[in-house]
């Protein structure tokens, strides 16, 4: 019943690929910039840096990073996302497995 805590949760319930805030005017990360446009400037250096950093370090997620395409990069980290989730679901399976053939 709380806005501004509805607020927050809304920010991590629907996260986007990109995101840019002003800590100091907005502590909560509750408005999102990196969409605006007096940021643009400031967006395509952030992203040229990160290319670089994802160049030098052969990053995995090189192949989906496009930032006229967010539907690739999203698509990208949801794969990724199904995958961690498997093997979890699946070490944990294991593990149960484990414990009950030892009991």
């Amino acid at each position: 019943k709380n806005e501004d805590i509805k607020k927050g949760v809304n920010v991590m319930r629907y996260r986007t690929v990109e995101e840019l805030y002003d800590i100091k005017n907005d502590p909560n990360c509750l408005h999102n910039l990196a969409y605006s446009k007096s940021h643009k400037k400031t967006i395509k250096d952030l992203r040229d840096v990160l290319l670089e950093w994802m160049n030098k370090t052969n990053d995995h997620a090189l192949v989906s990073f496009n930032p006229d395409d967010s539907m690739a990069m999203e698509n990208y980290v949801q794969s990724k996302q199904i995958e961690s989730d498997t093997r979890r679901k699946k070490k944990k399976r294991s593990a149960n497995t484990k414990s009950k053939a030892s009991s």
